[in-house]
This record gives structure tokens, C-alpha cells and sequence, in this order.
């Protein structure tokens, strides 16, 4: 047995170097011994220089033998050639000596893997760039722009040299450095500019190994020939290993971001992921086998004003900004604060197992000691109008220009903080209008003579009013009196920089970029007042006069307070939760921002280097309202408020803090009694919320079906429970409806998870955001939370299949062309991306969850599985197991109908019940199958959805309270199915197939509108059911809680006709559009390599033939069956019949010909053009296995006079919102031609209010309003009209088009209510 070394040095270096880090064969080797990098991401400047060894050493106990860094420019070069690296007097000039740090890796027996840029992602302000570039540079990262490579190329020469120096085979730590970051991700294909970047190294002496690192799923963009690829990702390590790997041969596999958790913006939820799932990947990633860099490895903080931010849209537009959060604990192994966690244990236990170097791991050094320091009270106060008029740099400048032009610091420009424009001597008239022009970039206090006149933010929507970077040409009131000689602030805050993305998403400039008016004058001859709260500056705002004692005040404020500690300083965490928004200074040093909204409540002060034996210093700069006491704790608070706490008195509650107890209230929930009416009760009866009522004072148990009851916390529950499928009504809409639910009296909302929306594309997701055309529907997190905040519980039915009437059963379409078979355990490939998503899904669901003090209280597990005739207990055993590695610990279940006899159950997991009639049968046979289990209901069926061509369906009133009677009196718990009804907008309606496998004739697609009958129409109204529901549960309900009152509707309206403006033929619309494939034969939608090679999913397929020759008479056969439906072109002219009745789907051009043929030409033709537009009506949302293979277009082959046509055009038409050019004026009726029509809705004088389109004179087609498809249309009915509500309109001109196959009237109409009835014409 061989002898342990004493360090890792000692093993690689025996003999001496001869050589480095070498990938000159598939795996690493280093001084020509093999050896697998463990290694971990710690950033030196986010941690201070005191706290390096310690952090060091933790990392090496682990069993890490690197540690890997940025290096970010942004500090090093703080001003144009001005640099700092631990001595150069900028603010954070003692967390900037990477050599010290670098040093102290090696004596802690450390290599290091070096990331200096220029670009470093991080999300680290600016991505690490500098600001002062703006001012010399008309684009960054590239090789375009010779300005830019030339400030690199000086720096680089600062830079390398000193890593040069230490690098391993000069006897230094480094094995290798990065060559810029992530660039595939801009989209680029820029190789001079990485080449050129790698000639920097090698011109500066790096002679140690090279490499790149970006998503394998960027397929080699960003790589640089010859220079090894390496692979960041957070799940299915496999498939991203595996590409990795098709990209470069013989090659180590290296793994350079393994992400061990996720950062936070503000405003949005906080983000972990549980350490089962964590340690899953991490062995998967070592097996597979790879090296591994775990991303981040030490949770850290973006002190000061350094955090970055992400960007949603390209170039100028700020209303995508997010902010990232000063914390950057990133839930990580090891904590912002220094502190181990399970994930570290995990990560400690899996290199043990693993590492075959024989060196043994020094001892954990100690947990950190933090402390709660007394409150202290804020004895002086000044206004921030005070801090302007003593400002000692005051400019002047023609018009308003952005912080980083101004002609400070060098002629560098301003940075970091905020930035005032004064002007003076104004006279405004009463109700004056300010409007800033573009947009705020990023927040902005209106001050007039020093009085706050913009609102007061109070709640998250605030952000989408002015004030805020959300608005573009933001206008607000000034005044309701006429003022003479004024004095007007506007005091904009840089809340940071950019960090990722494309390249004209690094145009950050902060501050104000366009003129700004009043009543459409624009202003001139500003003073503009750069405020960067640099410590020089903030240590002398002591000798402002203006100081006075402490006072109640509204507006922009500095507060000041003294900590006096006695002894040797310790960690601790200011608590901001009394506060509202603004910054927080400490001896001087800008420690980090607040902001109510969280999810950070907390700000980490480090004793070093902020603190001092003796009295402390601190300064709150805050934007609203102060409090008069500033707090501490010992341990962060994460925890989202979407509204301002109403007093100073924030409670401990909502906290989902490591180290605190998970038991603690939302505050939120506190809200509610503010919000809500007592329900009914005596004026003088304070009726609790159901949060507090089933909360109390702690939470020590979710819900529980271990007896034939439901208890929640430990106290009986009855679920009165309604379907609200957040995908199906728009975000604008979604408090209404909650609100509309809890006044019924339910207190619960169910819903499901659609994988094909938040999946679109495989392996990218959307959970609003995203950049799907559904993205506005897909903020699963906000619905959640606001879910809570309208005092509902949350059951979730996550899918993968979820059925719901919906397209492909929420199913992505891409499964097709990359499995056999779904829903079944064996496929391999589907159990991997269904583990995939859930990775995603059910890691970041895990926060909501109600033991973590979110509103969910039950998981089901597929859904309705007993329906596909499968008895597969292993897939269901499977999916049960993927709920709990990530995190899932409420209550899971399944739902069948009982007449299945358990098929479809999981042993040991609560089954529900799926009905409508017979409760008393059905519910008595769910209880013989399983015993001492509370009865549930998950799906009482309150009406019924509708198919094209049949008739409209729904359930009588009486027949409804009858069943529902019988269900709560059984008694049982309920979940109405629905309670809200909603629309399949776009194409995402299901369908319902008779027969199995590829038979279509047994065809049936679901209709746009899903309104259900439901006690909750499509649009939002009441209806007698929703009556009889509110009266039944509160006739039942013995737990009395408040409930608010209903909501008031607001009535649709018929706004006037209009005319067709514009048409455009189906060849004009084929001339816009680029995607077109070659086939050699004809493949089904699924199967082009479109949209990343995840097929086309939605909409049109043309399959185009040019160059025909046809003889008389010829016969077109399409063989198979066409899915769905086919308009056959010759040279531009239709020659497929119009359907006039129900009947003529018996015939060519539908779903039920099998091998159907039709006659083209009645004369030889010669070079003709022969078109096939085939629309995929809908994929099949429920049944067995085999009718899921739902291939949509045409499948089969073609042929003209029984001879194959071969060598097509395929041509994807989904109607995405691309901008259609080549309109014809006017709108001539086309009889029998596919083709769009035009006209424009005019809403000027009120806002947008919902409304029906009436297409009852129209045949078939789609309709888009404002570039979003908000359903089909079919004359046979039973839906003659399509809902437009108000959110997908704007105050102004709404363009209209309308996609018809054949026939278009001329006018487009509207209606105030939908019409249900049967053939229109």
C-alpha cells in the first residue's frame, strides 16, 4: 500500500515539473501524472482579505485540490489606466491582491484555475467590464471595434504578467487560465476576437494550459481552435457530456460550471436546490467520468454597488432589467457567511469515494461565530436635498447625459450609485406633466424644492408604473398649484449593470439617456450632481450642518446611527426589514443595497475589514421612508414581500434562512387581514385568515392523510378546492380570478403544469420571461405567491402528462423525434427528460411548498394514468422518486376514476377520485381500495369542454348542486373541475382520438374556448353555480375564516366593425418566411431540424413542389391519413372546395380520408407549382400509449398519377408574431385562396376593454391581435366567437389579422358575449 503524501503538491511535484496541465489525451494529466480536477469557484473580491484562508482551507478539507476565480477588470483598472491590485486606493482596494490570494491557495495546498476576462459573466456588475469603456468603445467583445481590443491589450499587459508569474511550472498555482467567457452566448461566431485574446496570453508569458467554457448546447461557438472546450450546465450531465464531446475528440472531459445553487434577483423569489439533487448530478458528473469546477463553492456578496443584473431584451430597452441581489450566497456548500451546509458533507463524502490520490484532507476549520448585535436607534437624520445643495461637484451640461459620459474621475466617468439632474428657477404651471424620455435606467426620485412628489413604491406592480425601469416615456403630474421659481431633482439610481447576454445588451449607459420634458417643452441647462458615495466622500458627510435629530421623514433621507462594540468585532446581519428601499454605509463603506421587495432582507457585515472595536459609524440612505431603529441578526433572511408591510413593526416570518427555523409565518399572509372582509360574520368578530388560522404560531406538519380526515398543521381541514389553470388566462387577470375563488369560500386552488410551454424548445425553459410566445402566462412563481397572498392553499398537478383538454397533454411535441413511446418506464429517453425537467420544475416548486412557509400543499404524481390501460407501477414508482431527490416533501397522490380499480395507484401514496355522477358508488369504491385514507375528489367535472363540429356542451344547474351535495355530504374534499374557465390560446387546444396508433379518422379537436361552464366563465363572470358553490361550502365549512368580498365584473363591450384594410396571399406570406428545408421525401412538422432541433410543433407545414408536369386529368393521392387538414395550391390557386356543411369532412381535405385523393388539373400543365398547406389541428390529449404517437402534417407519401413525388420544399408556418411584409392595399375578397387579412381596432378614448371577435361570417382559420394568436375559428361551431381580453389590446391602434383558408367577408365584427350554435353559414 502506498504511503499518503503529506499535501498535493508534494505528489505532482516529486522529481520536479517537466510539465503542466496537459489535454493532450483524454483525461488530465498534470506533471505527467494523471489527475481529476475537484475543484470550486471562490471569488477573492467578493470575499474580504481576512477571510481568504479560512474559506481556503474549507475548500481543501473538502477534498478539493483547485480552487478556480474570476479576475474582474472593473476593480483592477477602476479608472482608465489607473489600477489597483491591493494597494491603489480605490474603495476595495483590500479584496483586489489576487497575488496574495493566489499564494494563499498554494499554502493552502491548492491549485488554481484563472478566469481573467476581459468578460466574466458572474453576475458581477457589467460582467466584470469597466465603465469608463462606454466612453471609448462603440461596442465590446469583439473583434470589430479597435478601441476595444487595444484597452484590453493594455490591461492584459498589467494583468498576465503578475499571473505569469505564478503560474505551476514557474513553481506558482496556476494550471490554467480561461480565455474570455461563456461567448457562445452572445450568439457571435467572433473567432479573431477569441484569437486574438489567446495571442494576449502568449505575447504576456502564460505558457500553462488554455481553455474556453460555454452551454455545449451553443454547438462550439465560442471555442477557439485547438484550445481545449469545457461545459457549464446544472442537469442530464450525460447529454451535455456527450456533446461536449462530439464537439472535440480525445480530449479530457472537463465540467467548468457545475452550478451548486442559482442567485437571486431582486423583487423575485429566492432560489436553492436541495442537496439530494445536488449530489446526484455531482456523482453523475464524476462517473460519467468528468472533472469538475463546482460553481460557486463558496457563497459570497456583491459588496456595494457591484451586483450585476440580467437583461431580457436587446440594446436600449431597460424594461427586462433585473437587478441581482447583493448576496451572492448563491446556496452554495459552503455559505455567504462562511458557514458548512449538507451540500458541503455531500460534496466531501463523493471525492472520498472517488479521489484515488493518495493525500489525506486537513481538519474543517471551525464554523464561523456570528453574533445579533442590540438595536440601535437612529439618533440623527438629514434629507438628501441637503446632500445635493453641499455637493462639492456640481456640472452643468445643455441636456441630460448618462453618468458614465459625465467628466469625472479622470475623465473615466461615473461608475456605481446615483446620479441628480437639477434644474432650477422653474416656474411650473398646476398639473404640469414630467416626461422622461426613453427609459429611466434605473429608478427615479421626483424632488421638488426637496419634497418627494413621484409615489411611494408599496408593492411590486409599483415597478410597472413610473419611477421604475419597466416604463419607457414615463410621465407623471408634478403639481396641483402653480409654482414660481422651482427647483427640480431627479435622483436616478444605477441599480447595475448588465452581465450577460448578447452584445448590444452591453450598451449599459445609467442615469437618464433622452431628453426630458415638461407638458412636451423640453428642458434644458441642467446642473447634474454625480452622488457615488465613495468612502472619502461618506466619511465626511458627518460635517454636513444639516444633521438633526432624529424626525419622522417622507422622501429621499440619510438616517445615522452609532454600534458601539466592546470587544474584538464579529460577523453579523443588518436587518432591513423596517426599511424600504436605498443603501447602507458602514464606517464609510458602501455595504450593499435594500429593498423591501426581497428576497434579500438581510445585508452580511463581515467584522473585516467594516468594523472596529470602539464606535461604528452607520449611514442608511433611504429613498421612502425610514424606521427609527436599526436591527440585527445572525443568521440571512430570504423571503419575497409583494407589498410594503404596512407600520415599522416587520416580522420574523416568511423566512426561508439556513440555520432558523423553516417554521416560521409569511408576513404576507398578515396582509390578508387588512385585505379582506369578515365573510359574513358579526361587524364586531375578528375572523382569522386561513393562513393564520392554519399556521399559528408555528409550522410542524404539512398536510397529512394519515387518518380518514385531512389535517393541515396538525388541524382538520376540509379542501374546497377549484381548477384555475394559470396557462389558460392572462397574468392581468390572475388576482381577479384567485380573489374570485377564496370570496366563494374555497381554499384551495388546483392547477397543472404544462411541460410543452415551460419546455418549448428541448432543454430551454420558460417560466415567464423565456421568450416563448406564451411567456406573459408562464410566471409559475408569481401565480404561486400570489395564490397565498389572495389566502388560497395550492394543490399542484405537475404533469409530465397532465390531460387538461390541452395540446399533446402538455406534452412537448419534441418528444416525438427523440423517443419511442411516452409515459412509460420503458423508454429510457423519455425517463431522462422527464427527470430532466422535473430537476427544473420541482427544484425550484420545492420553496413554495407549505412546510417552507409557501401556499403548496399536495403534488399529484401523472395524471390520470389508469386511462392509458397500462398497469406500469414502475414509471409511477419512478416519478414518486423523482418528486422526493428534488426536494418534494408535502403530500403527493394520484387521480383516476375508481371504476379502475387502483390502476393508476402508487403503493402506499393517497389515491383521488375523477368523476361526475354516481358520488356514492364511486366514492364507496375509492374507499375500498384503500383504507383509514380521507376521501378526495380531485376532479368534479362542473360542466364539460367543447369539440369543433359538435354541439356546445355544459351542466345543468340543478344536476350540478345535486352531485356536489352528494360529494361534501359523503363527506369528502373537493376539487371543482373547473372553477375558472379559460381559453386555448394560440394553437393550443387538444384533441380526443377514437382509435389507436395512426388512425385519424376517429379524430376530434377541442375548440379555443375552454369556458367549461364553469361557475367562472372564460371572461370572468359569475354564474348560478358560482352561487350555489359560496352557499353550499359556508353552510358546511366549519372552520370561519375572512373572505373578501367578490370582485365586481367588468362587462364586455362590442366595439364597431372594421374594414379590411390589407390582404396578403399565401405566396406572399411563403416569400416572408426563411426557414425552409429541403426533404428528400415527405417527414411530419416534428421531425424538421428546426427551432434548435426540437421540430416545428404548432401551427401550418407547406410542402412545396416546384417544376411539376402534369398531365390532364392527374390525380393527387396523399397516402395515410392527413393530419389535420390540407388546401391543395396549384400555382398559387386553390383547388381544394370550401366545406359548406358538416359532411364535407368526410372528404378530401380532412382528418377522416385515409389515402384520399383529388383531381388537380383538368388540362396538362406545364412547370407548375404544387403546394400542400396541411394544419395540425390539435395533438390528442388522452388515451392509450399508441395514441400518443401524434405525428402531425403529412407522414406518408404523395404521389400524382400514382407516381411518388419526391425532392420537396418544407416550409414552417406557426405565425410567431414575425413582421409579414408585401400587404396589398385593400382587401379584395379571394374566393377559395388561403390568405391573410388585415384591418387595425382603434381604442383611444378609454382604455382597452374585453371583447369577442364574431367570425360567424368567416370559414376557417386563426385570428392575431397585436401579433398573438388568440385562437381558431371553424363555421361549423359549436364556438362562433373568440375572446380578446383586454391585456392582449393597447390604447391606440391594435392590428388585426386574420389567417382564412378560404372565404373572407368584409368586415371584421365584434361582440360583447360568446356565441355558442352550429353552422354559421
Amino acid at each position: 500500500m502506498a504511503l499518503a503524501a503529506s499535501t498535493f503538491y508534494e505528489y505532482f511535484t516529486e522529481g520536479g515539473i517537466t510539465a503542466g496541465l496537459s489535454d493532450s489525451q483524454p483525461y488530465f494529466t498534470l506533471n505527467d501524472k494523471n489527475i481529476t480536477l475537484y475543484s470550486g469557484a471562490f471569488h477573492y473580491f467578493r470575499v474580504p482579505r481576512a477571510y481568504w484562508r479560512d474559506r481556503l482551507k474549507k475548500m481543501r478539507a473538502a477534498g478539493l485540490n483547485t480552487v478556480e476565480t474570476y479576475v474582474p477588470w472593473n476593480l483592477h483598472e477602476y479608472q482608465s489606466g489607473v489600477y489597483d491590485f491591493g494597494d491603489g486606493g480605490s474603495d476595495m482596494e483590500d479584496f483586489l491582491n489576487v497575488e496574495e490570494f493566489l499564494k494563499t491557495a498554494q499554502e493552502e495546498d491548492l491549485f488554481a484555475l484563472v478566469r481573467p476576462g476581459p468578460y466574466i459573466c458572474a453576475e458581477w456588475e457589467f460582467g466584470g467590464l469597466p465603465s469608463w469603456i462606454l466612453r471609448n468603445t462603440s461596442s465590446v467583445r469583439n473583434s470589430k471595434d479597435d478601441n476595444y481590443l487595444s484597452i484590453v491589450k493594455r490591461y492584459f499587459g498589467v494583468l498576465l504578467p503578475i499571473l505569469a508569474a505564478l503560474q505551476f511550472q514557474k513553481g506558482g498555482p496556476i494550471i490554467g487560465l480561461q480565455i474570455e467567457n461563456e461567448y457562445g452566448n452572445t450568439g457571435e461566431s467572433d473567432t479573431d476576437y477569441l484569437v486574438a485574446l489567446q495571442q494576449m496570453y502568449i505575447d504576456n508569458g502564460i505558457t500553462e494550459l488554455l481553455y474556453t467554457s460555454d452551454p455545449p448546447s451553443a454547438n462550439g461557438k465560442g471555442a477557439v481552435p485547438g484550445v481545449l472546450q469545457t461545459a457549464n450546465y446544472n442537469s442530464n450531465p450525460q447529454w451535455q457530456l456527450d456533446k461536449l464531446n462530439s464537439l472535440q475528440s480525445n480530449k479530457p472531459t472537463m465540467t467548468m460550471e457545475y452550478w451548486t445553487g442559482w442567485f437571486d434577483h431582486w423583487t423575485e423569489d429566492h432560489h436553492t436546490v436541495s442537496t439530494s439533487n445536488f449530489k446526484g448530478l455531482l456523482e453523475q458528473i464524476l462517473d460519467y467520468p468528468s472533472s469538475v469546477n463546482m460553481y460557486t463553492f463558496v457563497g459570497s456578496t456583491n459588496f456595494g454597488f457591484l451586483n450585476g443584473a440580467s437583461s431580457l431584451y436587446s440594446g436600449m430597452d431597460n424594461h427586462g432589467l433585473q437587478p441581482v441581489t447583493n448576496s451572492y450566497d448563491y446556496d452554495a456548500p459552503l455559505t455567504e457567511y462562511g458557514d458548512y451546509t449538507e451540500k458541503y458533507d455531500a460534496v466531501k463524502e463523493v471525492i472520498a469515494a472517488r479521489n484515488t490520490i493518495p493525500v489525506s484532507n486537513p481538519d474543517p476549520p471551525a464554523s464561523p461565530e456570528l453574533v445579533a448585535y442590540e438595536s440601535i436607534r437612529v439618533d440623527q437624520v438629514t434629507e438628501l436635498a441637503a446632500l445635493i445643495d453641499n455637493s462639492q461637484l456640481i456640472l452643468t451640461s445643455e441636456d441630460v447625459i448618462p453618468m458614465e459620459m459625465l467628466p469625472i474621475n479622470d475623465n473615466s466617468g461615473q461608475s456605481f450609485g446615483y446620479v441628480v439632474y437639477r434644474k432650477t428657477g422653474l416656474d411650473i404651471p398646476a398639473n404640469a406633466v414630467l416626461k422622461i424620455g426613453g427609459y429611466v435606467r434605473d429608478t427615479v426620485l421626483v424632488l421638488i424644492n426637496g419634497n418627494l412628489v413621484s409615489g411611494i413604491l408599496k408593492e411590486k406592480s409599483d415597478l410597472d408604473n413610473f419611477g421604475f425601469w419597466k416604463v419607457q416615456d414615463s410621465t407623471l403630474t408634478l403639481t396641483d398649484t402653480d409654482m414660481i421659481g422651482a427647483t427640480l431633482d431627479l435622483v436616478v439610481e444605477n441599480c447595475g449593470r448588465n452581465n450577460y447576454g448578447s452584445l448590444d445588451q452591453f450598451r449599459q449607459f445609467k442615469g437618464l439617456t433622452d431628453p426630458v420634458y415638461i407638458n412636451d417643452e423640453q428642458l434644458s441647462s441642467w446642473q447634474i450632481v454625480p452622488l457615488q458615495f465613495k468612502r472619502s466622500d461618506n466619511l465626511n458627510l458627518k460635517s454636513l450642518s444639516s444633521w438633526r435629530s432624529r424626525a419622522v421623514v417622507q422622501g429621499p433621507a440619510l438616517y445615522k446611527a452609532t454600534l458601539t462594540i466592546d470587544s474584538d468585532p464579529k460577523d453579523t446581519f443588518v436587518d432591513l426589514r423596517d426599511w424600504t428601499k436605498g443603501i447602507v454605509i458602514v464606517n464609510g463603506y458602501v455595504l450593499g443595497r435594500h429593498f423591501f421587495l426581497g428576497p434579500q432582507q438581510t445585508l452580511y457585515l463581515p467584522a473585516s475589514p467594516f468594523l472596529q472595536k470602539g464606535d461604528n459609524e452607520i449611514i442608511i440612505f433611504e429613498h421612502y421612508a425610514g424606521a427609527e431603529n436599526i436591527k440585527f441578526v445572525e443568521r440571512p433572511v430570504f423571503v419575497f414581500h409583494p407589498h410594503l408591510p404596512f407600520g415599522s413593526a416587520r416580522r420574523d416570518t416568511m423566512t426561508l434562512t439556513r440555520g432558523l427555523s423553516r417554521q416560521l409565518r409569511f408576513f404576507a399572509v398578515l396582509l390578508l387581514c387588512l385585505r379582506c372582509s369578515s365573510g359574513g360574520s358579526s361587524p364586531k368578530e375578528e375572523l382569522p385568515t386561513l393562513y393564520e388560522y392554519y399556521v399559528g404560531d408555528e409550522i410542524t406538519s404539512g398536510l397529512s392523510d394519515d387518518q380518514p380526515y385531512f389535517t393541515l398543521n396538525n388541524k382538520n381541514i376540509t379542501l374546497y378546492s377549484g381548477a384555475f389553470h394559470y396557462f389558460r388566462v392572462p397574468r392581468a387577470y390572475w388576482r381577479d380570478r384567485l380573489r374570485k375563488i377564496r370570496a366563494a369560500g374555497l381554499n384551495t386552488v388546483e392547477t397543472y403544469v404544462p411541460w410543452n410551454l415551460h419546455e418549448p424548445k428541448e432543454g430551454q425553459f420558460d417560466f415567464g420571461g423565456g421568450g416563448s410566445a406564451m411567456e406573459d402566462f408562464l410566471h409559475l412563481f408569481e401565480f404561486l405567491t400570489t395564490a397565498q397572498e389572495e389566502d388560497l392553499f395550492v394543490v399542484l398537478r405537475p404533469g409530465p402528462f397532465i390531460c387538461a383538454e390541452w395540446e399533446f397533454g402538455g406534452l412537448p411535441s419534441w418528444l416525438l423525434r427523440e423517443t419511442s413511446s411516452v409515459r412509460t418506464s420503458k423508454d429510457d429517453k423519455y425517463i431522462y427528460y422527464v427527470r430532466r425537467y422535473f430537476s427544473i420544475l420541482l427544484s425550484i416548486m420545492a420553496p413554495y411548498q407549505f412546510q417552507n412557509n409557501g401556499p403548496i400543499i399536495g403534488f399529484q404524481i401523472e395524471n390520470e394514468y389508469a386511462n392509458t390501460g397500462e398497469n406500469d407501477t414502475a414509471y409511477l414508482v419512478q416519478l414518486q422518486q423523482m418528486f422526493l431527490d428534488n426536494g418534494i416533501v408535502e403530500l403527493l397522490y394520484t387521480s383516476d376514476s375508481p371504476r379502475y380499480e387502483g390502476v393508476g395507484a402508487i403503493p402506499g401514496v393517497l389515491q383521488t377520485a375523477n368523476l361526475d355522477t354516481n358520488v356514492k358508488e364511486l366514492l364507496d369504491k375509492l374507499n375500498t381500495l384503500q383504507t383509514n385514507k380521507p376521501t378526495m375528489v380531485m376532479e368534479y367535472w362542473t360542466g364539460s369542454y367543447d369539440y369543433w363540429t359538435e354541439d356546445h356542451n355544459g351542466v345543468d344547474v340543478d344536476d350540478f348542486q345535486s352531485n356536489l351535495v352528494d360529494i361534501l355530504d359523503y363527506p369528502a374534499s373537493v376539487n371543482l373541475y373547473m372553477f375558472i374557465g379559460g381559453t386555448n390560446y394560440r394553437y393550443l387546444n387538444g384533441a380526443n382520438t377514437l382509435y389507436s396508433g395512426t388512425n385519424n379518422s376517429g379524430y376530434e379537436p377541442i375548440t379555443s374556448s375552454y369556458d367549461y361552464d364553469a361557475p367562472i366563465t372564460e371572461y370572468g363572470n359569475y354564474t348560478e353555480k358560482y352561487n350555489v358553490v359560496k352557499e353550499l361550502i359556508a353552510a358546511r365549512n366549519p372552520v370561519k375564516t375572512k373572505l373578501p368580498d367578490p370582485p365586481e365584473t367588468v362587462a364586455a363591450v362590442t366595439y364597431p366593425s372594421i374594414a379590411l384594410e390589407n390582404m396578403m396571399t399565401l405566396a406572399t406570406i411563403y416569400n416572408n418566411m426563411d426557414d425552409r428545408y429541403q426533404i428528400d421525401s415527405i417527414i411530419p412538422m416534428e421531425l424538421l431540424p428546426t427551432k434548435d432541433n426540437s421540430g416545428q410543433s404548432f401551427g401550418y407545414i407547406l410542402y412545396r413542389k416546384t417544376g411539376l408536369y402534369l398531365a390532364a386529368n392527374a390525380v393527387l393521392k396523399i397516402s395515410g391519413y392527413v393530419r389535420d387538414t390540407v388546401m391543395v395550391l396549384l400555382d398559387d390557386i386553390s383547388i381544394s372546395p370550401s366545406p359548406t356543411e358538416a359532411s364535407d369532412l368526410d372528404g378530401f381535405g380532412f382528418w377522416r380520408l385515409e389515402n384520399s385523393t383529388i383531381a388537380l388539373t383538368s388540362s396538362e400543365l406545364q412547370n407548375v407549382t404544387l403546394e400542400l398547406l396541411v394544419e395540425n389541428f390539435g395533438r390528442n390529449n388522452y388515451g392509450a400509449l399508441p395514441q400518443f404517437r401524434q405525428f402531425k402534417g403529412l407522414t406518408d407519401p404523395v404521389y400524382i398519377d400514382d407516381q411518388e413525388v419526391t425532392d420537396w420544399e418544407a416550409v414552417p408556418m406557426e405565425f410567431n408574431g414575425e413582421r409579414l411584409y408585401g400587404w396589398l392595399d385593400g382587401a379584395e375578397n379571394r374566393t377559395n385562396v388561403p390568405a391573410a387579412y388585415r384591418g387595425s381596432l382603434l381604442i383611444y378614448e378609454d382604455e382597452p376593454q374585453d371583447t369577442f371577435l364574431d367570425m360567424r361570417e368567416w370559414t376557417k382559420g386563426i385570428v392575431m391581435v397585436n401579433g398573438f394568436i388568440i385562437g381558431r375559428y371553424f363555421f361549423l361551431g359549436p364556438q362562433q366567437t373568440l375572446y380578446l381580453p383586454a391585456p392582449l389590446m393597447v390604447r391606440g391602434t391594435n392590428d388585426v389579422i386574420i389567417f382564412e383558408h378560404y372565404n373572407a367577408p368584409e368586415n371584421i365584427t365584434f361582440s360583447d358575449k360568446p356565441i355558442f350554435e352550429g353552422p354559421s353559414h
